[in-house]
């Protein structure tokens, strides 16, 4: 987000910049969804006692909340700041850096947190896999 944020204040493009209340305002729902995302992903995982910390051992697999609409919530919520500040600024940095998050985060954990559960669940997650799409 840093890197973007430099970009953008010292190679910014030029291109039209459109109403900015509109902006913003659409910017401002993104963000406040996306914190509500995290948010409740963590309540949740707290009041099933499992761990938000992807390093430790997953107990069991949360299938409420945010988990019914998107196996990473959380992950998908850092995303949505980064589109918001893409939406606010429009940003093509913004932009870039939400899409190389999205592929690093696709990359370096989600495929192995997959494997694991897939591992550790069998079946079970499978079915559950079937049921909630990975993003959105």
């Amino acid at each position: 987000m840093g890197i973007a944020g430099l970009l953008e204040y010292g190679v910014a493009l030029n291109y039209p910049r459109g109403p900015v209340a509109l902006r913003s305002a659409v910017a401002l729902i993104v963000f406040i969804f996306s914190g509500y995302l995290a948010l409740h992903a963590v309540v949740v995982l707290k009041k099933h006692g499992s761990f938000i910390d992807t390093r430790k051992p997953t107990a069991r697999i949360v299938e409420d909340g945010p988990f019914r609409l998107s196996r990473n919530p959380m992950y998908l919520s850092l995303i949505l700041v980064l589109f918001g500040l893409a939406l606010l600024f429009l940003s093509f940095w913004f932009l870039f850096a939400a899409v190389a998050l999205w592929l690093v985060f696709n990359r370096i954990a989600v495929l192995p947190e997959e494997v694991y559960l897939e591992s550790k669940f069998g079946d079970r997650y499978t079915a559950y896999k079937m049921r909630v799409r990975r993003w959105v």
